[in-house]
């Protein structure tokens, strides 16, 4: 199912009506995992910021990019001061940059198991 048939669908979605507010979530890396992150969470109301090195990754189909490697911690900053909350389609991060940029919660999954990954 493509993003428009998915949003206009949207209000059958017993999920999105449990949302209680919209947030803005940051995703780190825009691969297909991270396309089909930010589907689901435009699916259930929010709003999707994404941060890949590829301006024409697949996450750029459906979610504003900031484009820029991986380890810049300057768009790292930009990107968590821009959201809510933010997660990471794969190990591929540095983990030193998001711990200089996150504020306290916004990374529920925290750096721990993104530092053994690697």
């Amino acid at each position: 199912m493509h993003l428009p048939t998915l949003l206009k669908n949207k209000e059958k979605s017993q999920r999105s009506r449990q949302m209680s507010s919209s947030k803005t979530i940051g995703i780190i890396g825009g691969g297909q995992l991270g396309q089909m992150m930010a589907i689901s969470a435009i699916y259930m109301g929010h709003k999707v910021i994404a941060l890949d090195p590829a301006a024409d990754c697949p996450a750029s189909r459906v979610a504003e990019i900031i484009v820029a490697p991986y380890n810049d911690v300057d768009a790292l900053r930009q990107l968590a001061d821009r959201c809510d909350v933010l997660t990471y389609e794969f190990e591929n991060v540095d983990a030193d940059g998001l711990d200089a940029v996150i504020k306290d919660g916004q990374l529920p999954q925290g750096t721990d198991l993104l530092r053994i990954s690697q």
